[in-house]
């Protein structure tokens, strides 16, 4: 079969690296890549704990700071290069030069580390007076900046004094330069200016400083964090600074370069802010919480776009790619996630339902997060969340006529929206799932109680009829494209034909066969497909009611059937898709039954198809989180 690769994946998780000792208990032990022994130690299981990770200007490479040393991977093939050992304590920061020849990493041994990343060698150590907690270095590379905390006694006990410094360091020499003094604790953050001719330092004395790299003094303090401030971030054109408060102080502020000024708070976070990025256009801010989250929030409004679930513990650390088409982020759970930062998708696990606007721009879709997602179907883009719904939103279908869109959720509830503005226009309660529009935009269907359909004036939702005469739950609906007729399918195992105009029922399509889970009809109306739970494809005769011909799934070798969870036609009628248990997505000819193409790229069940209003594309939308976007592969 012919393999077609998609135009578009709206991903949420690219990879996940295991970091951690997996749950195997053990990880291949590697000779001469471990951290420096204890005496008579003959290896080390695991690879540490994650402390920061740092992407390579070319994008190619993430430096993962951890307890035993700098763990390299290569993100194009996703795997480990090396492990830089030397240092005698954690490593707690890591950064790349701007030409990405040199890696830099600040330990708890009370030592900077710079490494040649092309031979992976140890270069040279800076010798601090303290832990290394931040490292950065300018923009033309010439000099790097470390801010640390207290040094301590071997039994770890009694802090030394006055060693909550910034330090400067001249790169080529290896030489320290200069002292900045003025903290009064720990000092975790250090960032230069994008100019380089300002370095900013945030500090647990709730203070962030700002200092002239040439006079070495203090022009700058800005105080405004109720606790300790654990970040601090230029943005790329460097007119804003963006720092991240802990403990108490959960926000993380916006503010002006220039004056000094507080011009925005960012509020979402639950617990500790431990690391945030911005993307190279400085558009968007990423941050890690203590609550197990990733937020992406808008710089210029400071309002959230999203947030991104599925770690299992504090999330410390998170880096933007160069090219921004990745965040990475690492957390105590033992991983790191790489997303997809063109898209950020919103879900933990399952999309429900997709569909197209009418003008085939944006694609809605539905999931277990009880939001409704809208996507720029030109680019990929993450456009819009729709929120309200208290339960998984099952269905979405868009008015052909207007701006509006229906949504139909587990909470019982269905909802009107605007689609341009966000905002709810209407809830209706007791009307719940299945729903579907007409093509003239006029009427609404939506499931009722007892076993009933409601047909809703779509624009007063006042109700025009409702459909009686299944005996068990009815799972699908289905418009006929000139809007005269709709189908009903049911556990009952039959489907209904119904006159839209009268509610009468016209015609009971009696397949003997348990329940419909999607039904469609043909762009000309002649012809009505239905898939079940016995993996069948029906092709029904509308005009006739008969049966005209069935496509079977054929059995795996596992003994399983693979079955088609979700069904469409293509724009021109001469082809059946369908999505299916394996994550394939298989299409048909009408006229033979042929198979004639499988679809890859998923990796769970298909349970959602949509083809776009302009005939151009074909989305697809599975349990593994995903949608897909193809082009006229029907047409290949």
């Amino acid at each position: 079969m012919i393999q077609v690769k998609p135009l578009l994946s709206f991903h949420l998780v690219l990879l996940i690296i295991s970091y951690l000792i997996p749950s195997t208990g053990f990880t291949e032990y590697e000779p001469g890549t471990q951290l420096a022994l204890p005496d008579r130690a003959l290896a080390r299981l695991g690879k540490g704990r994650v402390q920061e990770i740092a992407f390579s200007p070319d994008g190619n490479t993430l430096a993962v700071a951890s307890s035993i040393g700098v763990w390299l991977y290569d993100i194009r093939t996703y795997k480990k290069v090396s492990l830089l050992t030397g240092h005698t304590d954690t490593v707690h920061c890591v950064t790349f030069s701007p030409d990405g020849n040199t890696l830099v990493s600040g330990s708890g041994d009370d030592t900077v580390r710079l490494w040649d990343v092309p031979t992976k060698q140890h270069i040279a150590t800076l010798q601090h007076t303290g832990v290394v907690l931040s490292v950065s270095f300018s923009g033309n590379g010439e000099l790097l900046a470390t801010g640390c905390g207290y040094s301590v006694t071997l039994d770890r006990s009694t802090p030394l004094p006055n060693q909550d410094t910034v330090r400067l360091w001249n790169v080529r020499t290896k030489k320290h330069i200069a002292t900045f003094n003025g903290h009064s604790n720990y000092v975790d953050s250090v960032a230069f200016s994008p100019d380089g001719k300002i370095l900013a330092s945030c500090s647990r004395d709730k203070t962030i400083r700002l200092w002239n790299i040439k006079s070495g003094k203090n022009i700058k303090t800005l105080k405004r964090h109720t606790d300790s401030v654990r970040c601090v971030k230029y943005s790329p054109k460097g007119n804003l600074i963006a720092s991240a408060g802990c403990l108490e102080d959960k926000n993380i502020l916006l503010w002006n370069v220039k004056t000094g000024k507080h011009i925005k708070t960012l509020k979402g976070h639950t617990r500790d802010i431990t690391s945030i990025a911005f993307t190279s256009d400085g558009k968007l801010i990423a941050s890690a919480g203590g609550d197990n989250t990733v937020r992406v929030w808008d710089a210029n409004t400071g309002l959230e776009n999203i947030t991104l679930t599925g770690h299992t513990d504090w999330v410390v650390s998170v880096a933007f790619s160069p090219g921004n088409n990745t965040l990475a982020s690492a957390s105590r759970d033992g991983t790191i996630r790489l997303w997809d930062a063109t898209t950020f998708k919103g879900y933990t696990d399952v999309i429900m339902c997709i569909a197209f606007s009418p003008d085939s721009s944006t694609l809605a879709s539905t999931g277990f997060d009880k939001k409704i997602h809208l996507w720029d179907v030109n680019t990929g883009q993450h456009k819009k969340v729709l929120t309200g719904h208290t339960d998984l939103v099952s269905r979405v279908a868009f008015n052909p006529t207007n701006n509006t869109l229906v949504s139909s959720s587990k909470d019982k509830t269905l909802r009107l929206w605007n689609v341009t503005t966000g905002k709810t226009i209407k809830i209706l309660k007791d009307n719940t799932f299945p729903i579907a529009m007409s093509s003239d935009g006029k009427i609404l269907a939506c499931g009722g109680p007892n076993n009933t359909i409601h047909l809703l004036d779509a624009t007063t939702t006042h109700r025009k009829h409702t459909l009686k005469g299944h005996r068990e739950f009815v799972d699908s609906v289905a418009f006929i494209p000139d809007g005269n007729i709709i189908a009903t399918g049911s556990s009952d195992n039959t489907v209904r034909l119904w006159n839209t105009h009268t509610g009468k029922q016209n015609r009971v399509l009696n397949a003997n066969i348990p329940s419909f889970n999607e039904l469609m009809f043909s762009p000309d109306g002649n012809t009505l497909a239905s898939n079940n739970h016995n993996n069948s494809i029906l092709l029904w005769d509308v005009s006739t009611g008969s049966l005209k011909n069935t496509f079977e799934h054929k059995q795996k070798a596992d003994g399983y059937t693979d079955g088609a969870q979700s069904v469409g036609f293509s724009p021109d009628g001469k082809y059946l898709v369908t999505g299916s248990y394996s994550g394939k997505v298989h299409l048909w000819d009408i006229n033979t039954g042929d198979f004639r193409r499988i679809l890859n790229g998923h990796t769970g069940n298909v349970i959602t198809v949509a083809f776009s209003p302009n005939g151009k594309f074909l989305a697809t939308g599975s349990t593994d989180g995903t949608i897909l976007l193809f082009g006229q592969v029907w047409k290949d």
